[in-house]
């Protein structure tokens, strides 16, 4: 299944700007370098994939000025950004 998003933030730049819409595969099986949405309290984050590990992944954002590395749990991943647009 295939979702639509809107990138909202500074995180990615310049990957994803803020305001871009983005498709979503929604799969848990992702590798090093893949986007990803996932679920981070109340709110969806969109973070590149620096490695999958036992229970999830290390994601970080691409702009380092604004934003943080964090462990993802596999629960929390909806999918991988597939399209921008």
């Amino acid at each position: 299944m295939i979702s639509a998003f809107e990138v909202s933030g500074h995180s990615m730049e310049p990957s994803l700007s803020e305001g871009d819409r983005i498709l979503v595969w929604k799969t848990r099986k992702l590798r090093q370098n893949d986007i990803a949405v996932f679920h981070a309290a109340d709110r969806l984050l969109v973070k590149r994939v620096q490695k999958g590990v036992q229970a999830g992944f290390r994601v970080t954002g691409g702009n380092e000025a604004h934003s943080d590395s964090r462990f993802v749990p596999s629960g929390e991943v909806i999918g991988k950004v597939i399209f921008r647009y």
